[in-house]
């Protein structure tokens, strides 16, 4: 395993389980402090390999491609960690679920390139929520996270978003991928269904919360066919069109 990935995941794990810690408000500066700082060392540390070698081979601009990919999802990963462990009321204000869908497939569109897959994207325009803009990121972030990292290759990931009612939305996520086999304990803490994927197993319990704070339903269908991640969502009449 990358050996920064190896140390971020320990040291969240060290952080997260100290019982030292007076506050949330602490444990989150000191999350910001020790994983943030070494990785924008790492990070400046290749933009100025890359400017030294603006001549470089084609394997070797694709080992520098990797490194970043590899960077960008221990970044992700560490807004995970601070997402979990921030307790405070985020505001809600009327958000596009639509164009936030588009922007976060947008931004996870190479990663799934690089591992062989695609997008079927079933979305309607134009659909308002009342919503915390980072926590519906997040989740939508988490999603696709994990399709892209559990899917078989060469495969595709269907989005699809829509109106169920005139008080209720839709957001699902789909991916030919292995039966998950403990439903039961897939949004639980640090767990992971296949641990030679990586990561801290925070996805799905980050997840969990945000909709349990936000009364969205989820629904999860697993079989050896497909894996099916539903999210249904209230809509405020007040100020939706």
């Amino acid at each position: 395993r990358n050996k920064l990935s190896f140390e971020v995941e320990k040291k969240t794990r060290d952080l997260i389980k100290s019982e030292k810690m007076a506050s949330v408000g602490q444990l989150s500066s000191r999350l910001v402090h020790d994983l943030r700082n070494p990785l924008t060392v790492v990070k400046s540390t290749v933009e100025l390999l890359k400017l030294g070698n603006k001549e470089m081979d084609k394997k070797t601009a694709e080992k520098f491609e990797r490194i970043q990919r590899a960077m960008k999802k221990i970044s992700y990963q560490i807004e995970d960690v601070l997402d979990f462990v921030r307790q405070s009321e985020l505001h809600l204000k009327r958000q596009s679920i639509s164009e936030i869908l588009e922007s976060r497939l947008e931004f996870f569109d190479e990663i799934a390139k690089s591992n062989s897959l695609n997008y079927k994207i079933l979305v309607e325009n134009d659909i308002y929520i009342r919503f915390n803009q980072t926590s519906l990121e997040r989740l939508i972030d988490n999603n696709i996270s994990n399709a892209i990292k559990y899917s078989f290759i060469n495969s595709a990931i269907q989005i699809n978003l829509s109106y169920i009612d005139d008080n209720n939305i839709l957001f699902e996520i789909i991916t030919n991928s292995k039966e998950i086999e403990a439903e039961n304990k897939i949004f639980n803490d640090f767990y992971r269904e296949n641990s030679n994927r990586g990561g801290f197993g925070l996805g799905l319990k980050i997840v969990k919360e945000i909709c349990d704070k936000n009364n969205v339903i989820i629904k999860l269908d697993s079989n050896m066919k497909e894996t099916k991640f539903a999210y249904r969502f209230k809509i405020d009449e007040n100020i939706t069109t």
